[in-house]
């Protein structure tokens, strides 16, 4: 596995990571739809963080361990 190939998995969940602690929003009161705006932007990290998850396994999944499953 190449160094680039580790490399951008890692600095996609650093970068969530970071979002997940939003020290900006804490006191920040507002209702969008009759939610806390706090919720709902767990929301959208968690939805966000659910399609970073998706890609990194489609693209950077090593195919040599299901190959060894095919055999």
């Amino acid at each position: 596995m190449s160094q680039q190939t580790k490399i951008w998995p890692l600095s996609i969940l650093l970068v969530l990571l970071i979002l997940f602690f939003n020290v900006w929003m804490w006191d920040n009161d507002a209702l969008i739809l009759g939610l806390p705006i706090n919720l709902l932007y767990h929301i959208g990290l968690c939805v966000l963080t659910t399609l970073s998850m998706l890609v990194i396994v489609r693209l950077a999944w090593p195919h040599h361990l299901d190959a060894e499953d095919a055999e």
